[in-house]
Parts: structure tokens; sequence; C-alpha cells
């Protein structure tokens, strides 16, 4: 077998293990090993390089022609695949910015490409120019995604807010039994994001059933905060901007809680 046989077979079984077996691992094996497939991606991502860049068989670097052939596709989707689930982010910080780094360069060669593509070939659309902006996007959604995963900011709704946080912000509540009594107190809630799919089929152009996929964004409410220093509790109280909801503390009683848009600093 030669190596860059054996090398599409390892790369193939890491993907096998990024995409399906990593979900059916226990939390603990998990944790232990949440480290190793990112080192190993780089491996063989360094290696993919390296087919994609060399002209093995003379010894010697790509031409710009070779780069952008037909022949060389599987080493480019290899490369840009292995980039996209090598999530060395998880060596924080300094595996985030390597990640974003990686991304970035990539974006920039895709960049380049295009620039030569249109400059000195004059083409406005081709094969090779559709491919790069393809990928292209792909990366800066990528980008976007780490940054924000790891720097973005604790706004409800901003566009920049971290798909999973806690914050602290002032919610209106009274006990149902006495709703003219009402209080603005602090309150901590978990803001996180997940995807689902409809409960009902829809049919595309050809008349193929699919179920459309989309991503709901939940808050609850977990502690309210007196001025006396004591504090109420809630296991499930899910709340929506300037709505209101009731909800039952530890204690069984049921409050009516408005959360606004007052952020807690």
């Amino acid at each position: 077998m030669r190596k860059r046989d054996i090398h599409n077979l390892l790369v193939g079984m890491w993907f096998l293990y990024e995409i399906i077996i990593e979900g059916y691992l226990p939390d603990d094996l998990l944790e232990k090993s949440k480290f190793i497939a990112p080192i190993l991606g780089l491996v063989l991502l360094s290696m993919s390089l390296h087919y994609l860049l060399r002209n093995r068989n003379e010894n010697r670097n790509k031409t710009y022609e070779e780069l952008i052939s037909k022949e060389n596709v599987g080493n480019y989707l290899q490369c840009f695949f292995l980039l996209l689930f090598t999530g060395i982010d998880v060596f924080i910080p300094f595996g985030i910015w390597v990640q974003i780094g990686m991304y970035i360069i990539a974006l920039l060669l895709i960049i380049t490409v295009l620039l030569k593509e249109w400059a000195f070939k004059k083409e406005l659309i081709s094969l090779v120019i559709v491919g790069h902006l393809f990928l292209g996007y792909i990366l800066y959604i990528e980008i976007e995604k780490t940054y924000i995963r790891h720097y973005g900011n604790e706004i409800i709704g901003s566009y920049w807010a971290k798909p999973n946080f806690k914050a602290k912000y002032i919610v209106n509540l009274a006990k149902s039994s006495d709703l003219q009594k009402a209080h603005s107190l602090p309150a901590i809630i978990h803001v996180f994001k997940e995807s689902h799919e409809s409960d009902y089929p829809r049919e595309d152009n050809w008349g193929q059933e699919y179920y459309e996929s989309y991503t709901k964004e939940y808050i609850f409410l977990e502690k309210v905060f007196f001025n006396n220093g004591k504090y109420l509790t809630f296991d499930d109280c899910n709340l929506k901007m300037r709505n209101k909801s009731y909800c039952r503390d530890q204690d069984e009683n049921e409050w009516l809680i408005e959360l606004t848009e007052e952020k807690v600093e």
C-alpha cells in the first residue's frame, strides 16, 4: 500500500471518529480524549497540505495551473474539511487564535486565487472561481462563528452574542396571589441555542420530502436576588424578552415574571 493510500485511510478513520464515533463516547472518556483528535487532525492536515502543494513525482512545488487543476480537487477538499473539523480551539486561549489564524491564511489564499483569475485570466465566472467563492464563504462563516463562540458579547438578541452564556438582567416579578406588588430585581439567566428539525416534512422542487432545520434561542431564569440578600431559584422557567411568564420557585410558589432589556454589569 502506498503512503498516500495509508494517509487517505487515516483521514477517513479520523473523519469517522469526528462525525460519528465521538457522539457515542461517554462524557469521562470524551473529556480525556478531547485534545488527542485535534492534534491528530493537525498532523493529517500538514500531510494533506504536502500532497496539495507538492508534485511528488517530480519532487517540486506544483505550478499555479497544477494547483487549480481538476486532478488537485481531491487534495483541496481534503485540506478544506480537515481544516474545518480540526477544532484546536479547545486549547484555550492559544488554540483559538491558531484556529482563526489558519482560517484567515486559507481565506487569503482563496482571495489570491480569485484575484489572479479575475486580473490575469480576465474571467468573471468559471468553475475555479465559483468553487473558491463557495469555500471562501464557508471559511468566513467559520471565522465569525469561532470568534463569537469565544469572544462574543453577552447581550440578548445581539448578532455578536455568544451561543451559550449566563448573564445578570433585571426582571419584574410579582406573586400570582398579589400581582399589584411587583419588584424589579437582578436575576441570573442562562441563554443558549439548540438546533431542531421541523415536526412535519416539506417538499422540494423535485417533490422529495425533507425536514427543515432551524436554531432556536432559549432563555431560562435561574436565580432572582432580593435586596436583603435572599434569593429565589427556578428549575424550569423559560422566558422571552418583554413577555410575561408564570414560573414556580424552589418552594412551588408561583410568580409572574417579565424579563427586561436592562442588563446588570
